[in-house]
């Protein structure tokens, strides 16, 4: 297929990478208003406790706006925080030593604007996929496709994870990641 447009997204789903298999060209929308509960700021990994919800905390006074002005609240230290869950959850990970010292560096970049900071994840998670994309970003010309939830239409397959013997469906992608490494991209 050709194209599709899709959410900026904070480390976004298996499911979302999934979708993106699919298509060539990836329109990101970072025009549309805030929505709460959108995943523009939050993903989900699998933890000891089970399905654990991670967040980038956003500047109050800039969520009015498009998303693309929201600023992130760097004025609490959400992000060694952020970095001990991720650590708790997949620092014994087989893949963990390959991947975790670059997505350390993403998370304390200090990107002021949240999708950009997705952005940056974005074509780290690609990179690791090896998924070669033409993504687009705030344009008028967007796709006929738009992915309104995450990873709504995007299928993958179960992998190994981490904790518990049942699959989890629908988390970060770095759970993937962490767990099966340069044959990620099969699991999609």
């Amino acid at each position: 297929m050709e194209a599709v447009t899709v959410e900026s997204q904070f480390l976004p789903s298996v499911e979302y990478f999934a979708t993106l298999k699919q298509y060539r060209r990836v329109f990101i929308d970072s025009q549309s208003k805030f929505q709460k509960k959108s995943c523009l700021n939050r993903c989900f990994i699998l933890t000891s406790q089970g399905k654990h919800r991670i967040t980038v905390p956003l500047n109050k006074n800039s969520k009015s706006k498009g998303i693309g002005t929201i600023m992130i609240d760097y004025s609490m230290s959400w992000q060694k925080n952020l970095w001990r869950t991720i650590v708790s959850a997949y620092g014994k990970s087989p893949f963990f030593e390959y991947y975790g010292d670059e997505l350390k560096s993403k998370i304390f970049c200090g990107e002021k604007y949240i999708c950009n900071f997705n952005r940056i994840f974005l074509a780290m998670c690609l990179k690791w996929l090896n998924m070669e994309k033409e993504i687009i970003y705030e344009t008028k010309e967007m796709a006929g496709v738009f992915l309104v939830k995450n990873g709504e239409n995007g299928i993958s397959r179960q992998y190994r994870q981490v904790f518990g013997t049942n699959f989890v469906p629908n988390l970060s992608v770095i759970d993937l990641i962490f767990c099966q490494g340069p044959e990620s991209y099969k699991y999609l």
